[in-house]
């Protein structure tokens, strides 16, 4: 077995270095309900003798990641400091952007999201629709919510304090919650990807992959394998680092049955070597963060992906880690000895720093 596994990495290597991949943007991908409610949107405002706006990836993510913020942290149950309920518009404190209990009055903080988020240059403005975790909502009836809300409806149709056109929109679809965006600026980025956003990630077996943390999207960085040895960078840690075309970014999961999977990548496969979690311990290897080590048949090193969030997203925790309850997720260090963002495992929570998604290579 061992013996085939360096085979096989050295066969990919080959055709890794050879290949004339260039560097790829993490592009938004819209699920089979958020292309039609987008679609639903576009047919009414035509109706009403409007052009369509087109699709943002921008404004898409700012949707999604909202979607995924409102029905796991219930930002709006809360209320704020003058006992006001805060409402559909609001933001919790578990993820990387500035919290806010939405009563009405907090404009900038919700037009600024896009900005926060994405590289969206302009003001964002939302119209969101939905109840509780278990309802599941349908495009058709967010649409015809906002239809009959005269207030929603001018803004989807430029009515009202809305006359300037819209210049992008973005939509966000998670179990009983509906977030779409609209702004007046063309997304400078691109449109949403064409393919289909898949709930739960697909592994092809012959496939490289990039791993991405949820909370550095924006700052377009991977995870990336090290050498454990005496000098080497973070400890010998794993970490974060600017995407690149890279063998210790290109991550390839052999499949080990039961729904575990051992993780290894293009620069230190051949070397039998693969990812393992660690006792987030400064005495332990690599400071405690997870770190490339000889592939054995060890429960540390046996991976399994849980999906979360919807959107390709998922927790990672090892056969080891699973029964403390620990996931695999980027630490924000700015101080010696682990700094720049290692990743190592933590108490699983429902926070965007546990959420990673995969990128083909």
């Amino acid at each position: 077995m061992k013996a085939r596994l360096i085979s096989f990495f050295i066969l990919i290597l080959i055709i890794f270095s050879h290949s004339s991949l260039n560097a790829q943007t993490l592009r938004t991908q819209l699920s089979e309900a958020e292309k039609n409610l987008a679609s639903l949107i576009n047919q009414y405002r035509q109706q009403n003798g409007l052009s369509p706006v087109p699709l943002s990836a921008s404004l898409s993510r700012v949707a999604q990641i909202h979607a995924w913020d409102t029905i796991t942290h219930r930002p709006d149950s809360g209320t704020n400091g003058s006992g006001v309920s805060c409402n559909l518009h609001s933001w919790s404190n578990k993820g990387n952007w500035t919290p806010v209990c939405f009563t009405g009055s907090e404009g900038s903080f919700m037009w600024d999201k896009p900005r926060e988020l994405s590289f969206y240059p302009g003001n964002g403005f939302e119209i969101s629709a939905g109840g509780s975790p278990d309802f599941n909502i349908t495009p058709e009836m967010a649409l015809q919510g906002w239809k009959n809300s005269a207030p929603h409806n001018e803004v989807i149709l430029n009515r009202g304090p809305w006359v300037t056109s819209w210049g992008a929109m973005g939509i966000g679809i998670y179990k009983g919650h509906a977030h779409v965006w609209f702004g007046v600026e063309r997304d400078p980025v691109e449109a949403p990807d064409t393919a289909t956003a898949q709930a739960d990630p697909i592994l092809a077996k012959d496939k490289y992959y990039r791993l991405i943390n949820f909370t550095m999207e924006k700052e377009d960085k991977c995870l990336e394998g090290n050498q454990l040895v005496p000098g080497a960078y973070l400890y010998g840690a794993s970490f974060m680092e600017r995407c690149q075309i890279v063998s210790g970014q290109a991550w390839y999961f052999l499949p080990m049955g039961n729904g575990l999977y051992k993780i290894t990548n293009s620069f230190l496969g051949p070397q039998n070597k693969c990812l393992e979690g660690n006792a987030n311990n400064p005495l332990s290897s690599a400071q405690g963060a997870a770190f490339m080590a000889q592939c054995q048949n060890v429960t540390g090193q046996l991976w399994k992906i849980r999906p979360q969030g919807g959107h390709g997203y998922f927790q990672l925790t090892t056969e080891f880690a699973e029964s403390s309850q620990l996931c695999l997720e980027v630490a924000f260090l700015d101080s010696p000895p682990l700094a720049g963002g290692p990743a190592r495992m933590t108490p699983c929570q429902n926070l965007a720093k546990h959420l990673w998604r995969l990128k083909e290579i």
